[in-house]
């Protein structure tokens, strides 16, 4: 429900600066049961983000590796080449 509501809240100007920590726990407020000290703090604390090697979105992982070369994700054949690499059945 969270992803949903940040997406419904997208400011028009998406900057680098859009999404900040008092931001992102406001739409946190819509969401029931979503607050918590623990919640807040992976929010203010962006360790666990920067520790995956995460530098921006969309990031995608596969069985826990990171789709490499991003562009793939953009691209259907090489996108599919990832998944079956993976062992990720397709059509």
């Amino acid at each position: 429900m969270y992803h949903s509501a940040v997406f419904a809240n997208q400011p028009a100007d998406e900057t680098t600066d859009a999404y900040t920590d008092d931001f992102l726990l406001k739409i946190a407020d819509t969401v029931d049961g979503l607050r918590s000290s623990a919640f807040d703090g992976a929010v203010r604390d962006m360790k666990k983000f920067r520790a995956d090697g995460i530098e921006g979105t969309p990031t995608v992982y596969v069985d826990g590796d990171k789709v490499t070369p991003e562009k793939a994700m953009y691209d259907e054949d090489a996108f599919g080449k990832v998944l079956r690499d993976a062992g990720v059945p397709g059509d």
